[in-house]
């Protein structure tokens, strides 16, 4: 995705991260799955620690690409990132805030091009 156009005609770049006009919607359900998700993966990391199989487990989790690298170049903090940030990953919605009439556009589904607009009720 590399720009919305509102329904005022306004154009959103979104090629940048971050950006200031992307954000991202996620049910309570999903934001649960993530956290359990993580919970399990970093006390799976950290057993692996303790019993000296953390670089296999890294090669298993994320690929040996990433392991080639791990424990020299990767700290335990790094790893535990990674762990988040892929749990964060899954699931959600993109939304996109028009910086101009303040329309917002939420994906249909995740990774999807569909966006249903919501718009501003008029103050009374």
């Amino acid at each position: 995705m590399s720009s919305i156009r509102c329904k005022c005609g306004h154009r959103t770049d979104t090629t940048g991260y971050p950006s200031p006009a992307l954000g991202e919607l996620k049910w309570q359900t999903e934001a649960e799955t993530e956290s359990q998700e993580r919970s399990r993966d970093v006390r799976a990391f950290l057993a692996a620690v303790e019993n000296k199989q953390d670089k296999s487990w890294a090669r298993n989790y994320f690929g040996d690409e990433y392991a080639e690298g791990y424990p020299e170049s990767i700290d335990m903090a790094d790893v535990i990132e990674d762990i988040t940030s892929r749990a964060s990953s899954k699931g959600g919605r993109c939304v996109s805030q028009c910086e101009k009439c303040e329309r917002l556009y939420i994906q249909k589904e995740c990774y999807s091009d569909e966006w249903v607009c919501f718009e501003k009720e008029a103050a009374s």
